[in-house]
Order: structure tokens, then C-alpha cells, then sequence
């Protein structure tokens, strides 16, 4: 029943809209007939008024239905008859549309009385129309008579005073028009036009003095580019012709153990040429005219040659947006034919553009010049790395003990390896095994085992990824126990407890032996490849990484963390928060430069270890150029440090598995035993299956828990499908 309903409903709906698309055409070709014939009327056309003929066929466009038409309306109002298509146009169109009119019949009337009103209007103010050599009245007959009737009774001002308030009562009636609503409309828009108005003549002004002020910066530019060139800055540490250290005068031999010489590393030939003044000045006046061309007015100020890059401070012209020019930067290089071009806009504490332009002869940093350095020679800390130079050709270190853990992530090829090499090359060059020792992760089983065998390394150099996550484990471990001890010895870092510990050996009063006079070594974790150990073991060894990075500080234990992945599912937030200082390689784009630095910058170095480098405790990113140690240094290095004796490795570290447990050497020993053996002495028998229940542990760690009570006599041997006996007492 519904069904049937819905479909009446339907029908009925469909019919409506034929029915009244019908009406809304029939109206249109009515409009369309009556306006063709009025203004094709021809007062000599066949008509009511006129019998004799212009010819066989009537000029009304028409015909002769039309002419009478035509006439007809004409002689009655005049002026007036257009205003029937027009009404009949409005009602077709709303047909159509299907928006038909309300009230049709009262509006119908409306357009009567203003067609009325109209004719009266008409012969009132034009009297006559002329159609050819004919004389009609204005308003037709019907108007004629109305207005001799308003004449004769009010006059005519009176009669033109009715008729106009007529027609405006009659428009607002037919076609709901507000003549306040139109006043407010006429105002709002006014008062907008005029606020424009004033904006439009403001924003002129403005562009006027705007560029008046252009057109006297860039004459003052070019005035100081004739009279006044860049000034050409040589910032380098100063060499002093003396002879070269061959050993740190800090420590010289320590129970036996000797320092690595510097000649191990080869020492640079002569001094780097670097650019000369003129190719500077002629490069300043090449960069101010690329970027005029590209609109930027602009003036070199101040030059900085660096072994690898030369710095470019621009000071721009005023009004001169500093994006405009960031944006230049892959236009800059391709305009002056460099490999990239890094800007720095602006320049920390300046009122400059800084433009970094690559050399055209690259200058390498040797690993020997950082090491020979004054800024190395005079750090305290026995973490102190090499990192390279600077963009002015300044030697830079960093303190690893003050990051305190570095993360290191750059594209295959970018110099990442070479520069870890550098790192750890110098920590071993000022370092004895006694001061600070190693654990080495290398998955890739080549960068990094060259570095097998020498007397730092806690445990011979990781490859395995399951290993790597148990050392891990290990270090977290250590790191509690040296909270402990230090909190025992009244202690916050283990820079105290270290002097601590060498005083009361001083004074005698505690021997090597006892647990409070322990010399605790610093312990530097480097992973060369952090995404090949995520993808096996993800969850320890970010869990360990992150405790480490959060906690280890004070213990001394610190990370390098290096990787060829920078995205978001290797550089977690997790490990990123912890890891503030931060060393960015050659990136593919700028969303790898944004997860490293949190900025970009990296997708526009030139590779070859130069990195932009994050120092802790600062938003602030330096250029880098990494310092270079070649195979054969790294293996001079590792050789000498094999002659000053064996690797004391720490057995403790791998003997832990997965479950957690660890051997201290006299056996294994679980932190669950105690409980272990406390549940199957009440049980009264002992099964690996129980034992992994009640603990809800792994069946690894239960098996190994049973194996141990069996050896210590609490319960009995194997018994296939039973249960174990349980041979001690309850305890």
C-alpha cells in the first residue's frame, strides 16, 4: 500500500512539473510574439484603424495577426504596451525555473495597475509618440483619459504627485521590494566603496615611498660596490713554524701504556692555497649581479674563504624579503654553474644573508691538523673529538662527555663512516683503556672490525644484531650499578667518584681490592648501522637506547649512534629526544634533512664528510667539514694500539640472553631464583611449565631456573612426563 502510494505521489509530482513547464512556454512565445510585434509595428500595416494595405504582406514582423495586435495595444497605452511582454516574460521564467509566483492572480493585478499607472504617466510627461508620420498618444487612449480625469480633479501636479506614488506602491507590491532595506543595501555598499577607496589611495602611497626608498638603496649600492669592495675575512687559527707534537704532553705513559704518536697520521704538505683575492672579489661582483638579475638589490659586505666553501655576507636592500632570497638558492646554483649553495638567512646576530658557495678546488681536512690543534691539545676532557673545520677553516672539537650521546645519520656515501672513523680515531689517540672503554656494534661486519683486538674494547666488535641488543642490555645494567656504587659513596658522576677513589688509594685508606676504591672507565657505546639492529630486535634495543640516553650521563656511559636511514621508523621520537646533539651528512631531500636537524639544510651539502652539526643546548646549526683519516691511519692506529697490550674482555656482557639473567662468574645466577625455589618447595613438585606460569616468563629462562635447582641439589633429575621431585626442605 505504501508502494502504491509513494508511486501516486510521484506521478503526481511529474505532472505538476510538465504542467508547469508547459505554462512557463506557452508565456515565453506569448512575450516573445507580443514584443516582436510592438516593435515591428507599422502604423500603415493592416489594422482596426486603418483598411487600406502598404503592400501584399503586412511589414509587422508577425503578420497580419500581429499588426493587428500591435495596433490594438498601442492605441490603447501607448508606451505602456511593452510593459505586457515584460510581465509575461517574469511569469514564464518562474514557470520554468519551477519557482512559480505565490499569488499569481495578485500579482497579475499588480502588473495591470502599474501598466495603468504607466500609460497616465506617459501622457502626462511626453504627451505624443510619433511612429513614422503618424502622432499617437503617449499613454493610448486609456491613458489619455485617465490623466484628463487626475487634471480635472487635481490638477496637474496633483495628478503627477498620484501617479508616481502609485507606480512605487504598486512596484513594491508586485515584486516585494523595500524601498528601506534598498536605501540600507545603497549605504553599506557606499560606505564599503569609500573604505576602498581610502585603502587603495593608503596602499599607493606607501608603494610610492616604497620605491623612492629602492630607487636610493640601490644608487647607494652601487655607489659602494664601485668605491667600497667586500672585505675579505681570514679567520684560520694562526700556524706557528714550530715542530709538530708527537705525543700529548697531557698524559705520556700510564702502567705501560703509551699514547699513540701523531705521526701515525699523515701530516699536511705545505700550506692549502684556498681562493685568491681577486677570484673572491670577481665571484662577490658575479654573486650581486645573479641576484639583481634575479631582483634582489643587494651588496656583498664581508667575505669568508673555507677550505671547502666560501661564505658570502649579502646585506640586501631594504624592503628586500628574506624568503625571496632563500628561495633563489637552486636558481643561485644553477646560475653560477656550483654543485649546491646553502644560505643562511639571516646570519645569527647580523643583519645579513649569509650565501655558502662551494670552492673550485676543495681543500681536505686531515685528521692531523684537529689533533694538532690548540683547541684539542688544550680540552681537559679524555672525550674530546675531532670534528673538522669550519666554513672559515677553524679547527672544531666537541666534548662527547657534554652532549652527552651524538647521533650521526647522512646518505651512503656522504662521508658518515669516515667521519665515526674520525671520531673514534680520536677518542683512542688521547685515551688509555684504563680512562675509557669500548663497545663496538658494526652489522655490517666491515666498517668497524678493524678495531678487533685493541686494549679498550670491553668485548670483541658486534655483529650480530642479537648480540649487539644483549650488550645493550648489559650497558643498561651497568649503568644501575654505578648509580648504586656512587649513591653508596656519596657521589653525583663518576668524574667525583673517580677522584674519590684516587684519593682513598692515596691516603690508604682502602685497598684496590674493596668495591668502594673501584676506578670506573668511561664506556663509549658506537652502533654503526641503528636501523639493521630495528629490524631485528626493534623493541630491546630502543628500549635500551633510550634508557641509556635518558640516564647514562652521570654514569659515564655514552652513545654514538650512527645511521644510513634517516626516516621516522629508524630516528624514532623516542630516540630523538634523547639524542640532542645531532650530526647531519649529505641528505636525498629535504624531509630526511627535517627528521635529523629538524630543519633543512642537509639536502644541500656537497657530500665527502661535509655535515651540518647541532651542538646541545642550542637551536643553532653549524657548518662542518669533516676531518678525513684514511685505511691506512686506522690501521697504522689500531696496530700500535695492539703492541701496548690484549683486550681485558668482560665475559659478563654476552652471557646474558634474552631472558635477562647474567653470569658473575661463578655460575648462573637469576634474580628469580630465591623465588623460584621458595614456589616449588610449597608446590612440592617442580615442572618448567609450572615454573613459567607462575612467573610468566619465557620457557628459556624457566628451563634454566629448573637446571640450576637441580644442580643445587633442591629438586630431582628429569623424569620424562612427570613432574620433578622435590628434594629440599620448604624454605
Amino acid at each position: 500500500m505504501s508502494e502504491t502510494k509513494g508511486e501516486e505521489k510521484s506521478v503526481s509530482r511529474l505532472g505538476e512539473r510538465v504542467r508547469a513547464e508547459l505554462a512557463g512556454i506557452t508565456l515565453l512565445l506569448a512575450a516573445v510574439f507580443l514584443a516582436s510585434a510592438i516593435i515591428t509595428y507599422n502604423s500603415a500595416d493592416p489594422s482596426f484603424n486603418n483598411a487600406g494595405t502598404a503592400g501584399p504582406v503586412p511589414q509587422n514582423a508577425m503578420g497580419l495577426f500581429g499588426s493587428y495586435v500591435a495596433d490594438l495595444l498601442i492605441q490603447i497605452l501607448g508606451q505602456a504596451s511593452f510593459l505586457i511582454p515584460i510581465a509575461l516574460l517574469v511569469f514564464a521564467v518562474r514557470y520554468i525555473i519551477l519557482r512559480p509566483i505565490r499569488y499569481p492572480g495578485w500579482v497579475a493585478g499588480g502588473y495591470v495597475l502599474i501598466t495603468l499607472l504607466f500609460a497616465t504617466f506617459s501622457s502626462l510627461f511626453f504627451g505624443e509618440i510619433h511612429f513614422d508620420r503618424d502622432a499617437f498618444p503617449a499613454g493610448g487612449a486609456l491613458g489619455e483619459l485617465l490623466m484628463r480625469g487626475l487634471i480635472f480633479i487635481l490638477n496637474r501636479p496633483g495628478a503627477y504627485l498620484v501617479v508616481v506614488t502609485g507606480l512605487v506602491c504598486s512596484l513594491i507590491f508586485t515584486v516585494n521590494f523595500s524601498l528601506f532595506a534598498f536605501g540600507g543595501r545603497l549605504r553599506d555598499k557606499t560606505v564599503e566603496l569609500l573604505a576602498r577607496l581610502r585603502e587603495w589611495r593608503a596602499t599607493r602611497k606607501e608603494e610610492k615611498a616604497r620605491e623612492r626608498e629602492l630607487k636610493e638603496d640601490r644608487a647607494e649600492i652601487r655607489a659602494a660596490a664601485v668605491k667600497k669592495p667586500p672585505k675579505i675575512v681570514s679567520e684560520k687559527e694562526p700556524v706557528h713554524h714550530q715542530k709538530v707534537q708527537e705525543t700529548f704532553d697531557f698524559v705520556r705513559e700510564v702502567d705501560g701504556y703509551k699514547l699513540p704518536p701523531l705521526d701515525i697520521f699523515e701530516a699536511r704538505q705545505g700550506v692549502g692555497k684556498g681562493p685568491d683575492q681577486e677570484t673572491l672579489l670577481m665571484a662577490s661582483k658575479l654573486l650581486v649581479k645573479k641576484l639583481q638579475d634575479f631582483g634582489v638589490e643587494c651588496m656583498v659586505e664581508t667575505v669568508h674563504p673555507g677550505p671547502v666553501v666560501t661564505m658570502y655576507e649579502i646585506k640586501p636592500a631594504a624592503g628586500v624579503k628574506i624568503n625571496k632570497i632563500v628561495n633563489l638558492s637552486d636558481d643561485l646554483a644553477m646560475a653560477l654553474r656550483a654543485q649546491s649553495i646553502r644560505i643562511v638567512a639571516p646570519i645569527p646576530g647580523k643583519d645579513t644573508v649569509g650565501v655558502e658557495i662551494p670552492n673550485a678546488e676543495r681543500d681536505i681536512v686531515l685528521i692531523s691538523e684537529i689533533l694538532n690543534s690548540q683547541l684539542f691539545r688544550g680540552s681537559e676532557s679524555l672525550l674530546t673529538i675531532a670534528m673538522g673545520k669550519d666554513i672559515a677553516g677553524n679547527p672544531v672539537v666537541a666534548d662527547l662527555a657534554r652532549m652527552p650521546h651524538l647521533l650521526v645519520a647522512g646518505a651512503t656515501g656522504s662521508g658518515k663512516s669516515v667521519g665515526v672513523h674520525s671520531m673514534l680515531a680520536s677518542l683512542l689517540a688521547r685515551a688509555t683503556p684504563k680512562d675509557v672503554r669500548f663497545i663496538i656494534v658494526d652489522p655490517k661486519m666491515l666498517e668497524l672490525s678493524v678495531y678487533d683486538d685493541i686494549p679498550h674494547l670491553l668485548l670483541p666488535v658486534v655483529t650480530e644484531a642479537k648480540k649487539a641488543a644483549v650488550a645493550l642490555k648489559w650497558a643498561v645494567v651497568e649503568m644501575e650499578r654505578r648509580y648504586r656504587l656512587m649513591a653508596e659513596g656519596g657521589v653525583r658522576n663518576i668524574t667525583s667518584h673517580n677522584k674519590k677513589v684516587e684519593k682513598l688509594l692515596k691516603t690508604g685508606d682502602a685497598s684496590p681490592d674493596e668495591k668502594c676504591a673501584e676506578h670506573l672507565p668511561y664506556i663509549v657505546v658506537i652502533i654503526d648501522e641503528l636501523a639493521d639492529l630495528l629490524m631485528v630486535a626493534a623493541k630491546d634495543v630502543e628500549e635500551s637506547i633510550a634508557r641509556l640516553a635518558q640516564m647514562a650521563r652521570a654514569a659515564g656511559i655514552h652513545l654514538i649512534v650512527a645511521t644510513q636511514r634517516p626516516s621516522v621508523d629508524v630516528l624514532t621520537g623516542m630516540i630523538k629526544a634523547n639524542f640532542p646533539a645531532r650530526i647531519a651528512f649529505q641528505v636525498a631531500s629535504r624531509v630526511d634533512s627535517r627528521t635529523i636537524l629538524d630543519s633543512m639544510g642537509a639536502e644541500s651539502l656537497l657530500g665527502g664528510g661535509d655535515m651540518l652539526f647541532l651542538p646541545p643546548g642550542t637551536a643553532k646549526i653549524n657548518r662542518v667539514h669533516g676531518s678525513y683519516v684514511s685505511e691506512q691511519e686506522i690501521t697504522r692506529l689500531t696496530a700500535f694500539l695492539r703492541q701496548q697490550g690484549t683486550p681485558d674482555y668482560n665475559d659478563q656482557i654476552l652471557a646474558a640472553d634474552e631472558s635477562g639473567y647474567y653470569d658473575d662468574g661463578e655460575g648462573e645466577f637469576d634474580s628469580l631464583y630465591d623465588e623460584a625455589v621458595r614456589f616449588v618447595t610449597e608446590a612440592g613438585q617442580a615442572s618448567t611449565s609450572m615454573v613459567q606460569r607462575k612467573f610468566k616468563i619465557g620457557y628459556n629462562r624457566a628451563a634454566n631456573l629448573i637446571d640450576m635447582m637441580e644442580r643445587e641439589g633442591v629438586v630431582g633429575p628429569n623424569r620424562g612426563a612427570k613432574p620433578r621431585e622435590v628434594l629440599a626442605q620448604r624454605v
